[in-house]
């Protein structure tokens, strides 16, 4: 037997190997992924019809505070693991709203073209408006951050500030040949469910997952772990983050707002920057970066935290929010 033919038959071997693997997360996924979110959903949270989708949000604090509207950002984030800053927050006398920005979470999943930023941004609008919030302070984190800024520029009338959390933006320019496209495999309508099971609607790689954006493995608590996991037996979660993936996985269109550096100039409401001093997702040259796009703004530089500050070290990222908040001018409307 050559050499060829045994490199040809072990390659077969690998790929049948590779096939039945995939096959098998898929499978499991579709027999776990069985629940109307409506079932799933904590009752500590409401849905609420914007933008033609039932959103599903967490709210706490006196209706007549300052609003602060928390947006999810990192793989699996959803309302809830913004807790250790939505309970706090509302005891100081903030409204806070923390929202499922889909695909996670269990807000209602749009079609699969309805992940960019530029789609995510009229659906805050709409849920603002929903909730007849006139202003609110927006609050983003990671791949949130590009809904966050996209919103901000886009209805700056709505924005009394803007907090920007380890934000994940991509502004380099994607390459000529390839302009605003994920991978072609990634593209690959028919295959969306599968990278979707093999990847973060996948529960075994959950804590892998959170344990290589976090800083220290204690935050990663059994708890947490099963908190950020709930959301995974939704109906359709592979194929809605698979859709994720191919359209909106830092992946931006060039006409996004957030990608025009005139739009950092002409933003005027107070902007802060939050980073994690450990962060090797976004580094913290990302954050310096972005500081200098924006007049005036602040950066909080949080010490032993790496990407997920709500998770790592909420204690440290209430204090800043809390000093940069208690800090803007009385409300005008």
């Amino acid at each position: 037997m050559t050499i060829i033919t045994r490199l040809c038959k072990a390659t077969l071997v690998l790929v049948g190997l590779l096939v039945v693997v995939l096959a098998g997360f898929r499978i499991t996924a579709f027999f776990n992924e069985s629940a109307a979110p409506e079932a799933l959903a904590p009752k500590t949270g409401r849905f609420v019809l914007a933008d033609g989708l039932k959103i599903y949000l967490q709210e706490k604090g006196p209706t007549d505070g300052r609003v602060l509207l928390l947006i999810s950002g990192n793989a699996l984030a959803w309302s809830e693991t913004w807790r250790d800053c939505i309970d706090p927050l509302a005891a100081a006398g903030y409204r806070v709203v923390a929202i499922d920005l889909p695909p996670f979470g269990f807000t209602e999943r749009p079609a699969a073209d309805g992940y960019g930023p530029i789609a995510q941004a009229r659906r805050i609008k709409a849920i603002m408006d929903a909730l007849q919030i006139k202003q609110a302070v927006l609050v983003g984190h990671s791949f949130g951050g590009c809904a966050t800024l996209e919103a901000a520029f886009r209805y700056p009338e709505r924005v009394e500030a803007m907090v920007l959390l380890d934000v994940a933006l991509s502004l380099q320019d994607p390459k000529p040949e390839h302009p605003g496209q994920a991978p072609w495999w990634l593209r690959c309508r028919p295959l969306n469910s599968v990278w979707g099971s093999v990847t973060f609607a996948n529960p075994l790689l959950t804590r892998g997952g959170l344990l290589r954006f976090t800083a220290d493995d204690r935050c990663v608590t059994p708890a947490k772990l099963a908190m950020y996991q709930s959301q995974l037996s939704v109906r359709g979660s592979s194929t809605a983050v698979g859709d994720w993936l191919a359209g909106d996985f830092m992946i931006y269109p060039a006409a996004a707002a957030f990608k025009d550096d005139a739009s950092y100039a002409r933003f005027t409401p107070p902007v802060l920057l939050v980073w994690g001093r450990l962060d090797d997702i976004t580094p913290l040259a990302q954050g310096e970066d972005l500081a200098r796009r924006f007049v005036g703004s602040k950066l909080a530089i949080l010490d032993g935290v790496s990407h997920i500050p709500q998770l790592e070290d909420p204690g440290q990222l209430n204090t800043a929010l809390r000093a940069f908040l208690d800090g803007l001018p009385p409300r005008t409307r």
